[in-house]
Formats: structure tokens, C-alpha cells, sequence
């Protein structure tokens, strides 16, 4: 009777699986393609106190929705603005925009522009990554 069990628990886990690999097939991902996000900055050296816009560009696509986490070094920089819908977590900024049009509006290029205070000397890094939508599916910007 156990053996009879666990064939059935096989066969029950067996076909879970081809069905998830079948939806997998007809329903697509929308996380497919890879984009290429960079940033750029209006300024290169900053004495203490002095402000730098960093801007996270869309490099060759458009997108309809996007999400992004832009990560700053919190013991050289102090985050003092940024676009709408911005949601500051320690040394990392949260953005999320959407085309309320559904993608009849993408936007292509600047994605966001950020500013942030020089609070001491040395070299400050900068990492972005998220999810990028077009109409039709994300780019993975990682």
C-alpha cells in the first residue's frame, strides 16, 4: 500500500511539474531581455557640502513602467532630492513610475535625476538595478 502511496505522490508531483512548464510555454514572461541602464553626473569632484545631480538613463529602449533601487554610499553622500514617487531606505532610493496610459506614453532616456550633499572626501559608488516595462515585457536591468 506505501509503495502504491508513493507512486501516486510521484505521479501527482510529475504532472504539477509539466504543468508548470506548459503555462510556462503559453503564458510569456515578461522578464526576457536583459537593457542597459547607466548613470551619469553633472559633476565629477565636489568639495564637502557641494551638490551632485546623479541621472539613471535608459540607454537604446522606452519603457512603460519601470521600478528601480539606486544605492549611494551613505557615509560619503546625504540624498537630498529626487523625482516623485521616491521612497528612501538608508542608502538606498526606491522608484517606481508607470505610464497611466497603459504604454501609449513611454518615456526613453532620463529615467530619474537624483541629488545628493558631499559630506565627506574619498570615492562615493553609485549601483542601480530593477525592472524596466515595455508594453510588451520587462528588461531586467541587473
Amino acid at each position: 500500500m506505501k509503495k502504491k502511496q508513493s507512486s501516486y505522490i510521484c505521479l501527482g508531483i510529475l504532472v504539477g511539474i509539466l504543468l508548470l512548464w506548459m503555462m510556462g510555454l503559453t503564458f510569456p514572461s515578461y522578464a526576457q531581455t536583459k537593457g542597459t541602464v547607466y548613470l551619469t553626473s553633472d559633476r565629477h569632484l565636489l568639495e564637502k557640502g557641494e551638490e551632485v545631480a546623479i541621472t539613471v538613463q535608459l540607454k537604446d529602449s522606452q519603457t512603460a513602467a519601470y521600478s528601480t533601487e539606486l544605492f549611494f554610499d551613505d557615509t560619503k553622500l546625504e540624498y537630498v532630492s529626487g523625482p516623485e514617487n521616491t521612497n528612501v531606505i538608508g542608502n538606498r532610493i526606491i522608484h517606481v513610475w508607470y505610464d497611466p496610459d497603459g504604454g501609449q506614453r513611454p518615456i526613453k532616456g532620463e529615467i530619474g535625476t537624483y541629488t545628493f550633499r558631499s559630506k565627506d572626501e574619498g570615492l562615493a559608488n553609485f549601483t542601480v538595478q530593477g525592472e524596466v516595462y515595455s508594453q510588451a515585457r520587462s528588461i531586467n536591468t541587473d
